[in-house]
């Protein structure tokens, strides 16, 4: 509460509407960021156990752990830069989001496949198993949210530009109008004369 106070008077920097006013999956990402520190840790902590003290390094299970470490790494890196973007404009690129949302969809897919599976680091419940889970499911709300943004901007774009037909249609049934009035009240002024 104190550091808040300081950063908000003497860097004149609100934290609590900084977190407010981004987007909705800035919450989604610092979830992701967690959660896949989680996984690091919880990984290299039976890797080190289990592979390192004797353990054989080419069994599966111990490619699994690597991969599970691997994975833990590329999503905590990736969160970090979102989240980072994020908040140092609240418009952050939505294409490099959206392709780093997928990336990681896809990795954390196979990564919850091969970590929590029976030959896996994360099979028994435990961290691994659940902040492997979490992070997938982190990564779905973030991959469904970008398509559904990606979605309504589309359908706004269509609403546009038929928006703008009707305008275009309606100004050029306006000037016909126009013309016909003012060629109609020609020939009367003429008529008249």
């Amino acid at each position: 509460m104190l550091l808040t106070s300081y950063l908000k008077s003497a860097w004149n920097i609100d934290i609590a509407d900084q977190i407010t006013n981004r987007s909705s999956r800035l919450s989604l990402w610092s979830m992701l960021l967690v959660t896949s520190l989680v996984s690091i840790s919880s990984s290299a902590s039976i890797y080190d156990k289990n592979c390192l003290s004797g353990g054989d390094t080419e069994d599966k299970f111990c490619n699994r752990t690597v991969l599970s470490i691997v994975i833990g790494c590329v999503g905590t890196v990736s969160s970090l830069l979102v989240v980072a973007s994020k908040f140092a404009n609240s418009d952050a690129p939505f294409i490099m989001e959206s392709f780093v949302g997928a990336l990681l969809f896809v990795l954390q897919a196979f990564g919850v496949a091969y970590t929590t599976s029976d030959n896996g680091p994360g099979a028994p419940l435990g961290n691994l198993y659940y902040s492997s889970w979490f992070s997938f499911v982190c990564s779905f709300f973030i991959g469904s949210s970008c398509f559904e943004e990606h979605q309504a901007h589309i359908l706004m774009k269509e609403q546009e530009k038929e928006e703008h037909r009707f305008r275009k249609r309606f100004q050029q049934r306006s000037d016909k109008r126009r013309r016909a009035n003012e060629s109609g009240m020609a020939r009367f002024t003429y008529e008249e004369d």
